[in-house]
């Protein structure tokens, strides 16, 4: 099995806390619209960079990096600290929360469910240009908990 790396331009995206409604009656929870719009998108990336594999089967490690764009409002010393990497993208939103939108974006694309992911990092910084970068690989070494038969030794 072979790396996969999907990168979705454009601003990052949080998965945005379920708000309940309701449909005939019927209380129902409904994703926010613009973190729907981000994962319709990131799949689409994914399925392109897919082509005709399969998802990958087995435990995965994911290493998901948050671009954002610069503040347009700040001085270009702190501009220019930022693209460096000095200045630390600590606000709003979580790297948890992004990590969770990429994710459920790529379930059943390039994995089958997202409990294959037993290692993960996430990373916000700032950039020219505003993107996810997502790497998915398989986790050197390690076999499912599904897997039935012993693995064969290797010499």
């Amino acid at each position: 099995m072979s790396d996969v790396i999907v990168t979705i331009t454009g601003k990052p995206v949080a998965k945005g806390r379920g708000r309940v409604g309701q449909v005939n009656g019927r209380p129902m929870v409904f994703t926010p619209s613009n973190t729907r719009k981000w994962e319709r998108d990131a799949r689409m990336v994914a399925r392109q960079e897919m082509g005709h594999r399969k998802p990958l089967q087995g435990p995965l490690q994911l290493a998901v990096e948050c671009v954002f764009p610069v503040p347009v409002s700040w001085p270009a010393w702190k501009r220019d600290a930022a693209l460096e990497g000095i200045v630390a993208h600590t606000t709003k939103p979580d790297g948890d929360n992004c990590l969770k939108a990429a994710k459920d974006a790529l379930n059943g694309i390039v994995w089958i469910d997202d409990c294959q992911v037993i290692e993960s990092v996430a990373r916000k910084r700032y950039g020219d240009a505003p993107q996810v970068l997502i790497h998915v690989r398989p986790a050197p070494g390690m076999i499912s908990a599904q897997t039935t038969t012993k693995p064969r030794e290797t010499a």
